[in-house]
């Protein structure tokens, strides 16, 4: 998703002193990544639990964040995985091709 951040909103959230977003005053940039309010709800759908969404206890004083870094572990299983699976497709392809020319 892409979308812009607007910075003075955030720090004013989070009842950061006004020194803080004084420079910022609505200065807004622009962002692209995941909802983590879509991550969390994901995760939780399928079961897993993962640390590296940030769910605040109370929305009105906080939000929500992504820890990207802690992305890259479950990703490279999943690419692992899914190569695996390619692989043996890849074998099963060639057994049934060499089956059918067997029957040609």
């Amino acid at each position: 998703m892409t979308y812009n951040f607007n910075t003075t909103k955030l720090a004013k959230l989070k009842n950061e002193p006004e020194q803080n977003y004084e420079s910022f005053i609505d200065k807004t940039h622009l962002e692209t990544g995941f909802l983590a309010q879509d991550v969390a709800k994901l995760a939780k759908k399928i079961g897993y639990d993962f640390n590296g969404i940030h769910v605040p206890e109370d929305e009105t004083k906080d939000s929500y964040g992504i820890s990207y870094s802690l992305f890259v572990v479950p990703l490279v299983k999943a690419l692992q995985e899914q190569q695996e699976e390619i692989s043996d497709l890849k074998k099963k392809i060639e057994q049934l091709e060499a089956l059918i020319k067997k029957k040609l």
